[in-house]
């Protein structure tokens, strides 16, 4: 009885801590957003956060192989 009530308080402990963690990040990236820190990739016109793009050229892309293949013709 005591080792299931040991278990559950361990198991709900990393289930906050998980929440916590996820919670932190998504207000991170929805902050950048928010202060305009996104830009367009050259390639696709999707919208990165500038942390997160490749910039190659001084051109921002979304991911390697975008920045592989240059800009869009």
């Amino acid at each position: 009885m005591l080792m299931r009530m040991v278990l559950a308080i361990l198991i709900a402990t990393f289930v906050c801590w998980l929440f916590s963690v996820l919670r932190t990040r998504l207000m991170k990236k929805r902050t950048a957003i928010a202060n305009g820190e996104v830009v367009a990739c050259t390639y696709c016109s999707l919208y990165v956060p500038l942390e997160e793009s490749i910039v190659l050229s001084e051109r921002p892309y979304c991911s390697a192989r975008h920045a592989e293949l240059g800009p869009k013709k």
